[in-house]
């Protein structure tokens, strides 16, 4: 065979093969959509169907979305085998919410090796690297508990205070607690105020309790620079998520 022809060959070939790609793709939206209409009308067998189609097909997102249906037993029996299985597959693939959905079931289970804890947090720290906040917030906890890992209180603090910014309510009280106490983190009164604050408007439960208790230690010019310091962190995260959207 002349080079020319060769060359000829391999780019038809190459159009072939990202025809068939494309086409995949398409037929894979075609069942993951049809999957979350059904979902939506709490269609849940036929969702599960839809959503195996389109996993099939490799979409990951169906893969996850497998896993909380077997995981929470929507038009099925719940099965925590079947949602570590489907977690898994969309984890391998990089999907953040499969790697914390997977990282709590296998912190949940009852009977746990060394060796389990210590993939759990591999998933957690795989997911927080993404900034996936409730990962971030869970990784936070097992070095403040030193499970699979030596407690660590500075490094507890990095992840509560990551997954804090990112907005979740209860990173924002265990950042609250950390600066009122100076564990992990230097003893900030107003950012203790602040963070509490930030809880709080978020409706969180013993927030405001956490709140009015620390502004009872504070003069007025402390709580009027906690304020202050609220409006930064509010506008801050409305930044970081205009930016991710």
């Amino acid at each position: 065979m002349s080079r020319v022809r060769l060359v000829r060959v391999l780019r038809i070939l190459a159009f072939a093969i990202s025809c068939s790609a494309s086409f995949a793709l398409q037929a894979t939206d075609h069942w993951f959509y049809k999957a979350v209409i059904a979902w939506d009308k709490n269609q849940y067998t036929q969702a599960r169907r839809l959503f195996m189609q389109s996993a099939k097909l490799g979409n990951i997102e169906a893969c996850y979305n497998i896993g909380v249906i077997y995981q929470q037993g929507y038009g099925t029996r719940r099965n925590l085998r079947r949602a570590k299985y489907w977690f898994k597959r969309a984890a391998r693939k990089g999907n953040s919410n499969a790697e914390f959905a997977l990282a709590r079931l296998i912190i949940a289970q009852r009977r746990k090796s060394a060796g389990d804890i210590i993939n759990a947090k591999q998933w957690l720290t795989s997911a927080a690297h993404k900034r996936h906040a409730a990962a971030m917030y869970w990784l936070g906890t097992l070095y403040t508990m030193g499970q699979g890992v030596k407690i660590d209180h500075k490094r507890a603090a990095y992840w509560y205070i990551r997954a804090a910014k990112s907005g979740f309510a209860s990173a924002q009280i265990h950042a609250a607690r950390l600066y009122s106490r100076g564990i992990g983190v230097k003893l900030n009164i107003v950012t203790a105020y602040a963070w509490a604050k930030m809880a709080m408007l978020q409706g969180a439960a013993p927030a405001r309790y956490n709140w009015l208790y620390i502004k009872k230690r504070m003069n007025k010019r402390q709580q009027n620079a906690g304020e202050i310091l609220v409006q930064r962190l509010i506008y801050q995260q409305n930044s970081r998520r205009a930016h991710k959207n």
